[in-house]
């Protein structure tokens, strides 16, 4: 599959001095002005998908949405840090968000950082969305620590990136990817003879409730459990949210539906279990497979009840 880019150009504005970093009003005609240029990429979710594929998550033109721009919400944009960086906010988070009218994205503050060093190149990180909580940031190695969300398995879409920065000409190259795994849910086909509906869908599985993601690497470390370990997220099918209880998908003899349900976003490495309810005239069917949670990965399945109830996963 292709992947799908999107390529931005974000000017922050930065000043390298030679001696110590003064105020914009104490700048004279004698400083060393340059501009941090960052090039943002994204790249897609890696699919496997045979019919559908349904995205969910961040996307760069999502992040651009911003409510106030004078004000940022927590969420909102991306975020970027180093250990090189100067000024009012040293080796902290700077959240990075869409100005419409400027045409611009906006770091708040102006960033400095030291234009001779021992070494000719500085790391920088980023992450999206912007969170200042939730998440925990080590910003000496770059180590985000990500807590997943409990309630549903659908966590908040969690891109990276991480590069080395030119002193010189302070060009940063971000290429966004995607650090969490995704199970989608793409068409279910009815062959079986009769009528059927299909009335959950369920994920179990050893599940991680926080893990440490490596910015750089997009490598995760220090996975914790759940207590118990053993989690399960459940999609219970309701097609008429107007109307008391869950409506189940309706399937006739021959038809084939698109399965409009919430995918699952998870920390990954567990093989999960995942089981479907599917009803019939004469009570209920469950048919499980099992699967990986792949990182970056976006596994959308189609779904093929046969004769005999002989389910088949693509």
């Amino acid at each position: 599959m292709k992947s799908i880019i999107r390529l931005m150009m974000i000017v922050l504005a930065a000043t390298m001095l030679q001696t110590a970093c003064s105020s914009d009003d104490e700048r004279t005609e004698g400083d060393d002005l340059m501009a941090l240029t960052i090039d943002v990429v994204e790249t897609d979710w890696t699919s496997e998908a045979f019919n559908v594929s349904t995205r969910a998550g961040e996307t760069i033109d999502g992040l651009k949405a911003i409510v106030d721009p004078a004000n940022p919400a927590d969420g909102e944009g991306f975020g970027i840090f180093s250990s090189a960086l100067l000024g009012p906010t040293a080796s902290t988070q700077r959240q990075v968000t869409w100005n419409a009218a400027t045409g611009q994205w906006n770091a708040g503050q102006r960033i400095y950082w030291k234009r001779i060093s021992t070494s000719d190149k500085f790391d920088l990180f980023a992450y999206a969305p912007y969170k200042s909580t939730p998440y925990t940031l080590d910003t000496s190695t770059g180590i985000l620590t990500f807590p997943a969300t409990d309630t549903d398995g659908k966590n908040t879409d969690l891109l990276y990136a991480g590069t080395k920065v030119d002193r010189i000409d302070g060009l940063a190259m971000l290429e966004f990817r995607h650090a969490l795994a995704q199970i989608s849910f793409g068409t279910i086909t009815n062959n079986t003879g009769e009528a059927i509906t299909l009335n959950s869908i369920t994920l179990t599985g050893s599940l991680h409730q926080s893990g440490m993601l490596n910015l750089s690497t997009g490598e995760w470390s220090g996975q914790t459990a759940y207590d118990p370990a053993s989690k399960t997220f459940t999609r219970t099918i309701d097609t008429d949210s107007g109307t008391e209880g869950n409506q189940p998908l309706a399937i006739a003899n021959g038809a084939v539906k698109s399965l409009d349900i919430a995918s699952f976003i998870l920390i990954p490495g567990p093989t999960v279990t995942i089981t479907l309810e599917i009803g019939r005239t004469t009570g209920t069917e469950t048919f499980s497979f099992n699967t990986t949670l792949e990182r970056g990965k976006n596994k959308t399945y189609n779904i093929t009840v046969e004769k005999n109830f002989e389910v088949v996963i693509q």
